[in-house]
């Protein structure tokens, strides 16, 4: 499993790397990044990964 917050306008940053840009920058950090952007939208993915040994299957959302 994994997840992650991708903000459109930074070309999905910081994506599978949240977690690390929040223990380095921090939220504000994080924020600071995207306050002179024109569109700071975002969204957060999940994926998870499963297999029986034979066919594995992600979801996503």
């Amino acid at each position: 499993m994994d997840s992650g917050l991708f903000i459109e306008d930074l070309k999905d940053f910081p994506g599978v790397y949240t977690k690390y840009i929040l223990e380095t920058i921090g939220e504000k950090g994080l924020m600071d990044l995207t306050k002179n952007i024109p569109n700071n939208s975002a969204y957060v993915q999940r994926t998870i990964a499963y297999t029986d040994g034979e066919k594995t299957e992600i979801f996503q959302s």
